[in-house]
């Protein structure tokens, strides 16, 4: 069984690669972050190795519960789609508003040109 250190921030954290828990992080078939192409960061790994439910000791070798990593980060992907999809919505309102402008533009070249023309057209006599 061999062992794997892993700094995340100030903390150290020691896993072991028994029945292949830590491999599997990087197998696309079980973790599709991996499948694309990016690299993991130890935040990453260590998220993925306790979705495994492997172990995973801290600085002072001391068992950590399974699943508050994987928890965690769960967390951060949620809300890192719920503000892709509010900055999503927010982009579709600008541009919605943008061909407003744009329609309200021609719209008023228009009106000015319908006065200019009533103005040649009707003009003043002396």
């Amino acid at each position: 069984m061999s062992e794997i250190q892993i700094q995340v921030g100030e903390r150290k954290y020691f896993l072991s690669n028994n029945n292949g828990k830590y491999d599997r992080v990087f197998d696309s078939k079980f973790n599709p972050e991996f499948a694309k192409g990016e690299e993991l960061s130890n935040e990453q790994i260590l998220a993925y190795y306790d979705r495994f439910s492997g172990l995973i000791l801290d600085e002072n070798r001391q068992k950590i519960g399974n699943g508050q990593f994987w928890r965690a980060y769960e967390g951060k992907l949620a809300r890192q789609r719920r503000q892709e999809k509010s900055w999503n919505k927010k982009k579709k309102m600008a541009g919605s508003f943008v061909e407003f402008i744009r329609g309200f533009k021609e719209v008023l070249w228009f009106v000015v040109f319908i006065i200019f023309m009533c103005a040649l057209f009707f003009g003043t006599t002396k």
